[in-house]
């Protein structure tokens, strides 16, 4: 009798682990957290990470002429800072973020804006869309 309890208790704990895991996927960020890993990795300058955040046929193609303007844009040095969410709206697949930062940039005042950005769910994925607007 202990060993069947034993076991049943080893099973539901092995279940309990998996649902945790589960919960813990990267695949379940939400669209807010998808605006923060955009700054994130702009601030890195990781701008292939960067690219991988947005939908299919939202940047330019191919890939590594677009990686070059950014570097263009977003020189070294650049900066986004003081971000804070302030909505996140989701209807099914479909999601809005507004937000706000501070940008910098070299040689620049510090800009404050606030931003809506589009997001769509991709394989699974909040992937950022084509709209991004000045409310």
């Amino acid at each position: 009798m202990r060993i069947v309890m034993a076991m049943t208790a080893a099973f539901f704990l092995t279940l309990l682990f998996a649902a945790v895991q589960s919960g813990c996927d990267s695949d379940d960020d939400t669209p807010a957290e998808v605006i923060e890993e955009h700054v994130r990795l702009l601030n890195e300058r990781k701008f292939d990470e960067f690219y991988e955040l947005h939908a299919s046929g939202v940047l330019p193609s191919p890939e590594d002429v677009y990686l070059q303007e950014i570097e263009k844009l977003y020189p070294e040095g650049s900066e986004i800072i003081d971000v804070s969410i302030i909505s996140e709206e989701i209807e099914g697949d479909r999601a809005k973020v507004t937000w706000s930062s501070v940008h910098r940039y070299p040689g620049q005042e510090e800009e404050a804006v606030q931003v809506t950005t589009s997001l769509v769910r991709q394989s699974g994925r909040w992937k950022i869309g084509e709209d991004t607007t000045a409310p």
